[in-house]
């Protein structure tokens, strides 16, 4: 609890009224909508319980082929079945928060996740998760400029208001939020010095979602200058994936024994694009990412005077290299948003020109997840939630009619058919992408960075100017977010009106 009223006193009292805004937008949007591999998942963290009181856990993922087939939703609105594909950590993790939904059931005899109320209770994990992350974010942003209550509030606020942030987390569900707050404790101990709680807790993060490895292996990089501890600590970093691969795999695997869990689907995302050398296919991504990490092992130590913003910044590139290269989740870029927020904090060089740049980028890449992976915000994704709740059971009928196609994707998928302006949309996005890079790259040490002046390479506090600059930007970012729910919303309403 004094945690608690600590934040309350040092960071929402500072700034109210943008605090109540955020809260609105926030709970707007996690009542909105939800992504089904969400509802999956929490379905899979609730059967974890009955394999555990069966006294078969070790034969869980079996479970998941019986449980799932069908009756994931037994009220008929949303059907399918869906294999537990990811480690038992992330199960483990949502059993907890899921036992109440659990202990319902069981007494029950109803299905948890008809009703909006356990939904929205599910949700209220990620939040969780959202609120320590956002904690680890200014324990970093604190070892890099010290504690400054100005600042360390207006890193809050950019970090909840960074709409691949809200949006991959409490508008559509997904929980990388789970991996990313894990990656950020680590990250944390890592600038702390503490170089084996890094260690330690990477192994979970890694364990919960590999993509984390991006991070891990450059900052390995770092520390590290001899090949043996390169591998001993990489060996480490991987130790509970084994673990948990070789202790699930004495029990019954069910169908996901037939599958390579994950791991398909990470390597099918990251390392399609590539050539061909004789009968060998060569990743393009991995080969740059491997040179990316030499040069980081040659040229970056804990020596360097900036060596702290380089770790920060080396964590961001990985993504950038990846969204460049390839069609990932789309929800992956979120690893990004923590250390991208604190270093656009973390110097004022052109923090206006930034708030631009990265405010191009973050459109453009919701543009590109709308019309790609339009199927993440369908009218599919609403019901069940607050707004099918109050409108009525009509609006369920949108999934099976000519509806209006009043949504952002509908809109898009039309400009689309019409003008095939994607290929500027996404170079759009690529080159704002590098630019933000550009410009929050650590400097120091007496070095210039072109085309910005030497006066405004020192990392100074944010000036006044700079926080009306960063209230705009957080009114794009809100913007963004509610733009998918306000045109469900009226599609469902109008649809009702007919």
């Amino acid at each position: 609890m004094d945690r608690i009223r600590n934040w309350k006193k040092y960071y929402i009292d500072y700034d109210r009224r943008a605090w109540i805004v955020l809260g609105l937008i926030l709970l707007m949007a996690t009542v909105s909508m939800v992504y089904n591999d969400f509802m999956i998942t929490v379905r899979q963290g609730i059967v974890v319980w009955d394999a555990l009181f069966d006294g078969r856990i070790l034969d869980y993922y079996s479970y998941s082929d019986i449980d799932m087939q069908g009756r994931i939703w037994t009220s008929g609105i949303r059907t399918g079945s869906s294999l537990a594909l990811y480690q038992f950590s992330t199960y483990a993790i949502f059993a907890i928060w899921d036992f109440p939904m659990w202990l319902f059931e069981h007494f029950t005899g109803l299905n948890s996740l008809d009703y909006f109320g356990w939904i929205f209770y599910a949700k209220l994990m990620l939040f969780v998760f959202l609120v320590v992350s956002a904690q680890y974010v200014v324990l970093i942003g604190r070892e890099l400029w010290g504690e400054n209550r100005e600042r360390d509030n207006l890193l809050l606020l950019t970090y909840f208001s960074a709409v691949l942030l809200i949006n991959n987390t409490m508008l559509t569900g997904c929980y990388d939020i789970c991996g990313i707050t894990f990656m950020l404790a680590g990250v944390y101990y890592y600038l702390k010095g503490d170089y084996t709680k890094f260690l330690l807790i990477f192994t979970v993060a890694i364990n919960l979602k590999y993509i984390p490895v991006l991070v891990f292996v450059p900052l390995v990089l770092i520390h590290q200058k001899k090949i043996w501890m390169v591998l001993r600590d990489g060996a480490i970093g991987v130790s509970l994936t084994v673990i948990l691969k070789i202790l699930f795999g004495f029990g019954d695997m069910g169908e996901v024994g037939e599958v390579n869990d994950q791991v398909v689907d990470l390597s099918g995302s990251i390392l399609d694009t590539g050539f061909r050398i004789g009968g060998f296919f060569i990743p393009l991504f991995g080969i740059i990412f491997l040179l990316f990490c030499l040069i980081v092992w040659i040229f970056i130590s804990e020596k360097n005077a900036q060596w702290k913003r380089l770790a920060l910044w080396v964590s961001i590139v990985p993504y950038a290299l990846l969204f460049a290269m390839e069609k990932p989740h789309p929800q992956w870029i979120t690893y990004a948003v923590p250390f991208a927020t604190i270093l656009l904090l973390g110097q004022r060089a052109k923090i206006k020109a930034n708030l631009v740049v990265s405010g191009i980028f973050v459109t453009t890449q919701m543009v590109m997840d709308m019309l790609f992976y339009h199927w993440v915000y369908s009218v599919d994704n609403f019901v069940s939630m607050l707004w099918y709740v109050l409108l009525g059971k009509r609006a369920s009928d949108l999934r099976n009619v000519d509806y209006l196609g009043w949504s952002v994707p509908e809109m898009l998928k039309r400009l689309q058919d019409y003008f095939n302006y994607a290929p500027l949309v996404e170079a759009i996005r690529i080159i704002s992408m590098f630019l933000l890079l550009y410009f929050v790259f650590p400097i120091g040490d007496g070095k210039k960075l072109p085309f910005i002046s030497p006066e405004k390479q020192k990392y100074e506090g944010v000036t006044q100017e700079d926080a009306v600059a960063l209230r705009v930007h957080r009114l794009w970012m809100y913007m963004l977010i509610l733009i998918p729910c306000v045109t469900y919303i009226g599609e469902m309403i109008l649809y009702n009106l007919r």
